[in-house]
């Protein structure tokens, strides 16, 4: 399942639009999944990992390039928010 390879929900969703799937089951679908919790999880795993690829840069450009990459992904933009100020903070 896409779930297992770090998709976010929105990108989940779009690509099962684009499959024809109806609009009803992918909702049913997501809400099933409970996406808020497990999408935090997924992200921080995920910036966990891109920071230490981006150890090099200046801090503006790795938070820059790390929201392009999980918007790519999918991710809602809040939690992708959240998950880089915390890097942030941390960081201060």
């Amino acid at each position: 399942m896409r779930l297992s390879k770090d998709f976010g929900h929105r990108r989940i969703s779009s690509e099962l639009r684009q499959k024809g799937i109806a609009e009803a089951v992918i909702k049913s679908l997501m809400q099933d999944i409970g996406h808020n919790a497990d999408e935090e999880k997924t992200v921080q795993k995920i910036a966990h990992k891109r920071f230490l690829r981006y150890k090099n840069l200046d801090a503006p450009i790795a938070q820059r390039r790390l929201y392009g990459y999980l918007i790519r992904r999918g991710f809602s933009e809040n939690v992708i928010l959240k998950t880089i100020r915390s890097y942030d903070n941390d960081n201060d």
